[in-house]
């Protein structure tokens, strides 16, 4: 995915550099703070500087701001964004090279949380949960995007 420095003025930031120890992002603030914004700005910073990461995003409100990616094939649905990242996970589990960061940016997720039924509901818990815990060691970060972070949208263990 190509992005330049006109998608967001980015030249007065300094290198930006996320250490592999700290690779999931929480980014939260109350409706109109520019949560989606910051994660914007500091996405397009980082694919700046990481051309061979894979970056995918998931939208739940589908409000446009992530329409840059829609005709890469980079920008989907959260079930299928979870899936994919878990896929990834599992191959490189299976010993497949992890090649490049992986970067799955889910903004709105509670609300996706909060629209399943009660079994889906669990089930992406505990996929999201796997991939918190064990992504970091197969190059997969997540960025989650929400107004209000609690302990009831993520799966024991995952929380932390």
């Amino acid at each position: 995915m190509k992005i330049t420095d006109t998608f967001l003025d980015l030249s007065n930031l300094n290198r930006l550099v996320i250490p592999s120890t700290n690779t999931h992002l929480l980014v939260a603030g109350r409706t109109g703070s520019g949560k989606t914004r910051a994660t914007l700005f500091l996405i397009a910073k980082s694919i700046l500087q990481n051309p061979d990461a894979d970056f995918y995003f998931a939208d739940f409100k589908d409000g446009g701001d992530y329409q840059f990616a829609i005709n890469t094939g980079h920008l989907t649905d959260m079930r299928t964004a979870i899936d994919n990242a878990l896929m990834v996970l599992q191959s490189r589990q299976a010993g497949l090279p992890d090649r490049y960061p992986y970067v799955v940016v889910l903004d709105e997720y509670p609300s996706f949380i909060l629209s399943l039924e009660n079994k889906d509901r669990k089930k992406y818990q505990a996929k999201l949960a796997t991939l918190l815990n064990l992504g970091r060691a197969f190059g997969i970060k997540i960025v989650l995007v929400t107004q209000r972070p609690g302990a009831e949208l993520f799966a024991n263990g995952s929380r932390d």
